[in-house]
């Protein structure tokens, strides 16, 4: 079972069929709601907050929880996590510290984002715990073979 975290600027590339460029995302989908080998790993205030600006998408949130297709992580751990990580990261452009503080609380293998400004912080081993594993990146159909 493969765990990712998605980036709320990849939500409609995942979840609206009417995305122009959901068809680059179409397999991740399709994981998520025919096959179900993948799980989604959500959680903490900033994600809260971008989720409450999106509010199709929090409400889908609480349906896949439902559904036990998305894993609501533990805020403190998940804040406590980012704190970490905003220390390490302090001085650089990256904003995007709450996506590895889900991954780690969340033991996520995949990050889906179209943000490449941060995929070399997502690819920094120094922000995760000594022996983690770094997750892949998911950014369309020439990533697909991470979701084996």
């Amino acid at each position: 079972m493969k765990i990712i975290v998605i980036d709320t600027d990849s939500l409609s590339r995942v979840f609206d069929e009417g995305n122009r460029e959901h068809p680059e995302y179409e397999p991740l989908h399709n994981r998520i709601f025919k096959q179900r080998n993948v799980k989604i790993a959500y959680g903490g205030e900033k994600y809260a907050k971008e989720l409450e600006n999106a509010p199709k998408y929090r409400r889908l949130f609480s349906e896949l929880k439902t559904a036990q297709i998305a894993i609501e992580l533990d805020n403190y751990k998940v804040n406590q996590s980012e704190n970490r990580i905003v220390r390490a990261t302090k001085g650089t452009q990256f904003n995007d510290q709450h996506i590895i503080a889900i991954v780690i609380e969340g033991k996520c293998n995949i990050i889906c984002s179209r943000d490449s400004d941060a995929y070399p912080f997502f690819k920094n081993k120094h922000l995760y715990p000594k022996n983690f594993r770094i997750p892949g990146i998911y950014n369309g159909r020439s990533s697909c073979s991470i979701l084996n």
